[in-house]
Order: structure tokens, then C-alpha cells, then sequence
């Protein structure tokens, strides 16, 4: 039986020595390097984080992605991470937040369609349809030019949400000169 209990202070250099043996193959088993800092707070903070997305649990979903983001995260994990931080922060009710996510999501790749869609629902809600409706609008134009992946019929249906939330949009108002 396997007890919880803290170590004797003569067993904590083994116990400092059994950690790094287990993070280091847990590192060659996944390929990472021990140049590679925060690799396992990364992963895991990016595992809860997708966890707690699941169960709706929100704002958590979003410390964790910004912790995660924070500890150096590369490459197309990290675009996914920014794009389900706008979707955590959104989800969460945090619309300035879920903006500045967004546009941080976009500055770091122009390509991600859906923090155009993200930001463009948050600013719906925070009360600045202009703005609104450009993010959206250029997400359907990118769904429209095919620039946006995945099935067909999941592109149509995302489509037809887009186009309802423009549509739910007050016009935009051009001042005469």
C-alpha cells in the first residue's frame, strides 16, 4: 500500500533524484529535451485546461491556458491553446479579456479564423457592432474562400451562424458628408 506522506529530510535528495529520473523519461518518451523548460507544466497545464473547457468550467480553462502560454508554448499546440483561450475567456463571460486574447491569438498567426470569430462575438457583446461585424464578416469571407478547415457540412454550419450573428447586428451607420 502506497502511503501519502511527506519524506524524512534524509530521504528528500532521493526523492529530488527520483523526480528528475521520472521527468526525464517521461521528456524522452515524448521526445522533449531537458533544454526544454516547463515542457511537463506546459502539457499538463494545457491537459487541465482542456479538461476543465469540457466540463464548462471557464475562467479555470483559461488560467490554464494562459499559464501554459506563459511557460513558452511553440508551434500549432500553441495556436490551438490562444484560439481555446478566446473561446474559454468568451465562454466565460470575460469579453475584454476574450478581445485582447483574440487579437493576441491573430498578432501571433493572421490565419486564425477562429479568433476572428471568437472577438467578433465578444465585441457583439460588449456593445460595438462596427467593429462586430468586420471580425465577423472577415471570418465568412476566409469560410467562404475555403481558407477555413474541416467538412464540408461543418463549414456550411458554421456558415449559417455566422451569418445569423451578422444579421443579428444592428446596420452600420455611414455619416453624410
Amino acid at each position: 500500500m502506497i502511503m501519502n506522506r511527506i519524506p524524512s529530510p534524509a530521504a528528500l535528495p532521493k526523492a529530488a533524484c527520483l523526480a528528475a529520473m521520472m521527468a526525464g523519461t517521461v521528456m524522452a518518451a515524448t521526445g522533449a529535451s531537458l533544454g526544454d523548460t516547463g515542457y511537463l507544466l506546459r502539457g499538463s497545464r494545457v491537459d487541465a485546461g482542456q479538461q476543465a473547457l469540457e466540463q464548462g468550467r471557464y475562467a479555470d480553462a483559461a488560467h490554464h491556458y494562459r499559464t501554459a502560454l506563459r511557460h513558452g508554448l511553440r508551434g500549432t499546440r500553441a495556436r490551438a491553446v490562444r484560439i481555446n483561450l478566446c473561446a474559454a475567456e468568451r465562454a466565460a463571460g470575460a469579453y475584454e479579456k476574450a478581445v485582447t486574447a483574440c487579437t493576441e491569438a491573430l498578432a501571433a498567426d493572421a490565419d486564425a479564423w477562429q479568433a476572428l470569430v471568437h472577438r467578433g462575438l465578444a465585441l457583439k457583446q460588449l456593445g460595438r457592432p462596427a467593429r462586430a461585424r468586420g471580425d465577423l464578416q472577415a471570418a465568412l469571407t476566409r469560410l467562404e474562400d475555403g481558407i477555413a478547415p474541416g467538412p464540408e457540412k461543418t463549414a456550411a454550419a458554421l456558415a449559417e451562424t455566422l451569418a445569423a450573428a451578422l444579421d443579428s447586428l444592428p446596420p452600420v451607420v455611414t455619416a453624410a458628408r
